[in-house]
């Protein structure tokens, strides 16, 4: 009996100093701190694999062990370390296999199975490794399709159901493969249109039908159905406009309307109306505009308000609105410099520094100030030169330059 209450105590002791452990790097993680996040995770996870090494049998642990390696997995691809998040993300699902042999019915533990592939074919896609991808994101929609079958009205098991197809027509649509995408695109816009009909005041569940709603846009624009396209780049541009109306302050949703207008725009411009799509163009900057300057420091911000700016200059360009066009352009350049001056070996922050100038000498020229041309087209022709120091066989780098050369003689 002693030894019995002893033990006891001994697995309390564990669990408590395995949930501890957890609950600290929760707070760690919430701080900013993910390297000490992640020596407390694996401490939780040493604790459950040591008991599992005395007690292979016991369940609850087997399930603490499969959370660990996940939570494991989710802040290692956070970091960007793919092969690390991989492995941990398969031994979770190797755990969770192993309470599926001992009670192969058990919901929840067929619902984190399918949630473990899912998470697998997410390190697959960012691999690039499309063919696994598909195979695991094939095996979390069979789990699922099974567990609907089971109860139809169980809203969880059918968002589920909705993310393994659009993860499914993620792959598609990578492979090139755009009417099999659209196929799947389409049976999770119907599941998720049917949790909106259940649960209208849901944000979270808005948010995903919004954003199958674009990624159909994009893969009709892709099969050059305009048409299609601009009625589901609307249809989610209403639903984010909703969302932002109700909450401001939620940067994410503020980011995906713009990214509704540039979809807009972008239909708007291929089918030759360019007031149209100026208007939608500049909707999205502002929208960038705002948030480069909530968080001047992002280059990921920076870099997609130097896009909308690119994109406003086009069509003003195409409007005949040179000056203006120039206007824009020049902010796109003062963008750009920054960019690149944060990180002067990105071969893609050179890139745009070149285009940046490129359109500014095009449209300097085009005004007739053949100095201003002169000036951006030699500092441009700098850029693309160090650029080819690096990758002297880059076909496209040496035709960015020999159409800076041909300027250049052109202007003298």
């Amino acid at each position: 009996m002693a030894e019995e209450l002893s033990a006891l105590r001994r697995v309390r002791r564990e669990r408590d100093l395995f949930v501890a452990n957890e609950l600290i790097g929760d707070v760690l993680l919430a701080q900013g701190d993910p390297v000490a996040a992640l020596e407390s995770y694996q401490a939780s996870l040493a604790i459950a694999a040591g008991h599992l090494a005395a007690d292979p049998d016991d369940a609850s642990w087997w399930r603490s062990l499969s959370d660990a390696h996940d939570t494991i997995g989710d802040v290692l691809m956070d970091q960007g370390s793919l092969a690390g998040a991989l492995e941990s993300y398969q031994a979770s699902l190797i755990a969770t296999e192993m309470l599926l042999n001992t009670e192969p019915d058990n919901a929840d533990w067929q619902r984190d199975f399918a949630i473990s592939h899912i998470k697998i074919g997410d390190v697959q896609m960012a691999s690039q490794d499309f063919t696994a991808a598909l195979q695991s994101y094939t095996a979390s929609l069979a789990i699922v399709e099974h567990l609907v079958l089971l109860q139809p009205a169980n809203t969880e098991w059918l968002r589920d159901r909705s993310i393994s197809h659009e993860r499914i027509g993620d792959v598609l649509s990578a492979q090139g493969g755009h009417t099999m995408a659209l196929a799947s695109y389409r049976e999770c816009a119907g599941i998720r249109e049917h949790l909106n009909d259940i649960a209208p005041g849901n944000c979270d569940w808005q948010h995903d039908l919004s954003t199958t709603y674009e990624k159909t846009g994009e893969t009709l624009l892709a099969l050059d159905d305009l048409r299609g396209a601009l009625d589901s780049y609307r249809l989610a541009l209403d639903i984010r406009g909703r969302l932002v109306d109700g909450n401001p302050a939620n940067l994410d949703w503020l980011r995906d309307l713009s990214i509704s207008h540039d979809g807009i725009g972008t239909v708007m411009e291929d089918r030759g109306n360019p007031a149209a799509a100026l208007e939608h163009y500049k909707a999205a900057l502002a929208i960038a505009e705002r948030l480069a300057r909530h968080d001047p420091g992002d280059s990921i911000r920076q870099r997609e308000l130097y896009i909308s700016l690119e994109n406003v200059s086009r069509v003003q360009e195409a409007m005949g609105e040179a000056r203006a066009a120039l206007l824009t352009s020049g902010a796109m350049l003062d963008i750009a410099r920054r960019i690149a001056a944060g990180d002067a070996e990105d071969a893609g922050k050179l890139r745009d520094l070149a285009a940046a100038f490129r359109r500014v000498a095009t449209l300097t020229l085009l005004l007739g100030d053949r100095a201003g041309a002169s000036a951006a087209l030699s500092k441009g022709r700098a850029v693309v030169i160090r650029l080819l120091q690096e990758s002297p066989g880059d076909l496209g780098l040496i035709g960015d330059l020999a159409w800076f050369d041909s300027q250049i003689a052109t202007i003298t």
